[in-house]
């Protein structure tokens, strides 16, 4: 089966992650001042900082919700499974059979909730899915040959960073949350000397833009995107630091 899941007619994603790196030669014309062999003791300062840095996503991502019913859990699965299969043909087609980029977000078999006080229980099985385009050119295609599947409701549709546009971006926006809290030091420690400094990048996240539908129907559930679509926007790279700063008086 495939694997991942979504939201409504946008996404958005967010990524933490907490990582140290002394910076000396590197960033040693930013901080200013040198790093040779310091004479008497330092004094220090933290500073929090953040950058941002923008970029139009190159890939496209489509989250869908499939269900199927069943008089036996077993059934209720089986049904669910052919439709996955359908589903999977057209999918692998477009991620050129790289499953990595079909993701499951959850799966679950169990009685219908609408159908727990019937005589004869009916099972449902279900299961949500996000495709990652390469291209974002591909999701007008990608939408119009999987709605033949049954059971099958687009949940949203957004565009989104490539591998590479986030190493990029995210090196813009830590370079701008550097030069940013390097400023608020400054203006804390006057005409000081900065010697060595410790950055610890204690959060990132990416906002993708939504991929926009020219309209949108719903029968009380998800909306479902009909009709032409097209991409209007950036995605947004967030880099948080905390920066300790050494210098000497």
């Amino acid at each position: 089966m495939a694997k991942q899941d979504n939201g409504p007619v946008y996404a958005a994603a967010a990524v933490a992650c907490v990582l140290i790196v002394t910076l000396g030669v590197l960033f040693s014309g930013v901080l200013k001042g040198g790093t040779g062999t310091q004479v008497g003791p330092l004094s220090s300062v933290m500073v929090s900082a953040s950058g941002t840095a923008k970029g139009v996503p190159s890939m496209g991502q489509v989250g869908v919700y499939i269900n199927a019913t069943g008089g036996t859990s077993m059934a209720a699965t089986l049904n669910l499974s052919s439709r996955i299969d359908a589903f999977n043909k057209t999918a692998y087609s477009y991620v050129a059979g790289n499953t990595s980029l079909i993701s499951t977000g959850y799966y679950n078999v169990g009685q219908a909730y609408s159908n727990k006080t019937n005589a004869t229980p009916v099972y449902e099985a279900e299961e949500s899915l996000t495709v990652t385009l390469p291209k974002i050119s591909q999701v007008n295609g990608f939408l119009l040959n999987i709605t033949g599947v049954p059971g099958l409701q687009v949940q949203s549709v957004s565009g989104t960073l490539s591998p590479s546009q986030v190493t990029e971006l995210r090196q813009q926006a830590l370079s701008a949350a550097i030069a940013n809290a390097t400023a608020q030091a400054k203006s804390i420690i006057g005409n000081a000397t900065i010697t060595n400094s410790t950055v610890e990048i204690s959060s990132y996240s990416t906002v993708p833009y939504p991929v926009y539908a020219e309209g949108a129907v719903s029968s009380g559930g998800p909306m479902v995107p009909t009709g032409r679509l097209y991409y209007n926007g950036t995605s947004t790279v967030y880099e948080n630091v905390q920066v300790w700063f050494y210098y000497k008086k």
